[in-house]
């Protein structure tokens, strides 16, 4: 598909010279390579050091746009039809790793359920359930247990309900370029060693993604590139719907009442107020494994299969060691990403699983541990039990 092309499906998603020339920027980046259609579907993933972009925190919606630029070209094959050659990582790994991703579990509250029951006082029972943001068919059946409670419902929660409407995300995306790239003079090589550079253009040389075709994109942009499995950028390219689209689509579809529990752009705008120097560094953490994220995401998805939201990051430790908990600017990043938006979904989601007859949707890695969902429903006088 032509830039030309490209920017003709879209161009009233934006308006005046400069954001004319943002968009055409993006759509460059979207449209110059097939790496870039690869980094669609699975651009919740920058490295070990970000805690919950897997499964928790929603790149996707960004990538989900774009998508719809790059796919509009035609559909080669039925999104059923599309399966991966991959494999789940965890049978590679020595029994000590094992033994140490187990014992990370453990310590983590609600770190093996995907599927709560949550109650508060003589009101029937609403529930809270941990998506993975793909569109893999395994993960689109979700358990008997799930979809019985999908169907239930009356009130259907998602993290937002933009993923549903791409105008709305051309505004988010397109509506503040500093959002997305270097407003300034600095540009994505300022910001690594001249080796580091060097070794991050070969990587995306490879994938036919010359960097200096993205010199001024923010690097959590251009960190989804490295990030995707390709199956799964093929099924959004044949139309499959992620799975917390598909919930959405199934409320409307159905005539549930369906609520977001925050905006597109509030996630963006999350993101974005995260260093560029921790991205940066995730996106190089990358590069450097770029062979092994195929694997990554066929055993990110098994583990979210047998219900063990908790194993994903330590799972990723062992396989990605190169980063860890205590990098310069992860703790910015987690309170920005993970705890804040935690609290604005207990938040906003607590009057409506009160009443009863709710389903909450959420990412998975946003239900484990202290401060998870799980424990700060509790905190707000709700009982939460797994099912």
């Amino acid at each position: 598909m032509s830039l030309d092309r490209c920017s003709e499906e879209c161009s009233s998603s934006s308006s005046g010279p400069e954001r004319l020339q943002h968009f055409n920027r993006i759509i460059a980046f979207a449209c110059h390579t097939e790496p870039m259609k690869r980094a669609i579907a699975f651009a919740e993933r920058l490295s070990d050091t970000a805690l919950a972009v897997v499964a928790g925190v929603n790149l996707l919606f960004l990538a989900l746009f774009v998508l719809t630029l790059v796919a509009v070209s035609g559909r080669q094959a039925r999104a059923t039809d599309i399966s991966c050659d991959a494999a789940n990582l965890m049978q590679t790994l020595s029994p000590e790793a094992v033994v140490r991703i187990r014992a990370a579990e453990a310590q983590t509250p609600n770190a093996d359920a995907l599927l709560y029951e949550v109650r508060k006082g003589e009101n029937p029972p609403s529930f809270l359930f941990g998506t993975m943001h793909v569109a893999d068919p395994r993960v689109l059946a979700m358990t008997p247990a799930a979809r019985q409670a999908l169907e239930q419902a009356s009130t259907i929660v998602i993290e937002t309900t933009d993923i549903l409407d791409p105008k709305k995300m051309a505004a988010a995306i397109f509506g503040d370029p500093s959002l997305t790239s270097f407003t300034g003079k600095q540009s994505l090589k300022d910001l690594f060693s001249p080796e580091d550079y060097a070794m991050l253009a070969d990587v995306m040389r490879e994938r036919g993604l010359p960097l200096v075709t993205v010199a001024k994109m923010r690097p959590w942009m251009i960190s989804a590139s490295l990030a995707v499995s390709a199956c799964e950028t093929e099924r959004k390219k044949a139309g499959a719907k992620v799975l917390d689209e598909s919930i959405g689509a199934y409320a409307n579809e159905n005539g549930k009442a369906l609520v977001g529990l925050e905006s597109g752009l509030d996630q963006i705008r999350a993101i974005a107020a995260t260093p560029d120097e921790l991205h940066a560094a995730s996106l190089l953490e990358m590069a450097r494994h770029a062979d092994q994220m195929t694997g990554v995401f066929e055993t990110m998805i098994a583990l979210y299969l047998e219900g063990r939201p908790g194993a994903i990051m330590p799972m990723m430790r062992e396989i990605l060691p190169g980063a860890a908990d205590d990098a310069p600017g992860y703790a910015e990043f987690e309170q920005e990403l993970i705890l804040k938006r935690n609290e604005t979904m207990a938040e906003a989601g607590a009057p409506m699983l009160a009443q009863g007859g709710a389903f909450m949707a959420v990412g998975a890695l946003h239900l484990p541990g202290e401060e998870g969902l799980v424990e700060k429903l509790r905190r707000r006088g709700f009982t939460v039990t797994a099912r």
